[in-house]
């Protein structure tokens, strides 16, 4: 089994919420490491999404019965789910992509995703509420906002940033995570750009009013 290089914060309770938009943040207190904010483009429909996307994956968490703690079962595509492990549950109107999909439980928070490759794109189907933290191996690149609540939802990202770890949690004190679809991939050529400009733009247009 290949093993992935872990970031240097290893939980949501010892990772540091304090980080500049847009800005690279030095912090002394932490020694060596890094925290670099990143701007990302969020999107709430999977075609727009699919479309800046030159190619993506998706992976669908079918075929295995219910209760099967997923972890390594899809690292020929790059992929692993970190420990605790989510596990897979099937019906209950939860999962209108396929049907199936990943849960945590209200003692495990997180569902932790490290890839191979770095990667500039995350999207996902859901129920709940959800939250994403994205990193490099300096630290954390990108926090969301909370999305949620409700059934079939949709929401991605593409980074002006890679990264090669995603924390996914629900901040809500639930404590449940629901995935149906987990997307992930590389932009069309030039999106970044247009991303970081478009970015760029508003940040000036915020700070003439």
């Amino acid at each position: 089994m290949t093993s992935f290089p872990r970031s240097l914060v290893r939980r949501r309770s010892q990772r540091s919420r304090h980080w500049l938009s847009g800005s690279i943040a030095l912090l002394a207190a932490l020694g060596p490491c890094r925290v670099v904010s990143a701007e990302a483009e969020v999107f709430f429909d999977f075609a727009e999404w699919q479309s800046a996307m030159s190619s993506t994956t998706t992976i669908g968490f079918t075929g295995f019965p219910d209760g099967t703690l997923i972890s390594n079962q899809y690292e020929a595509q790059g992929v692993v789910f970190e420990s605790p492990h989510p596990f897979t549950l099937s019906g209950f109107d939860l999962f209108l992509e396929d049907g199936a999909g990943i849960v945590t439980n209200t003692f495990i928070q997180d569902i932790e995703v490290q890839w191979s490759q770095p990667q500039y794109g995350i999207a996902t189907h859901f129920t709940g509420a959800i939250q994403f933290q994205l990193f490099d191996d300096n630290g954390m690149v990108y926090e969301s906002d909370t999305f949620g609540v409700g059934t079939g939802l949709f929401v991605g990202f593409i980074s002006t940033i890679s990264f090669d770890r995603a924390v996914i949690f629900d901040p809500t004190g639930i404590g449940i995570v629901v995935i149906d679809d987990l997307h992930f991939g590389v932009p069309a050529p030039g999106a970044l750009g247009l991303f970081a400009l478009a970015g760029a733009i508003h940040g000036r247009r915020r700070r003439r009013h």
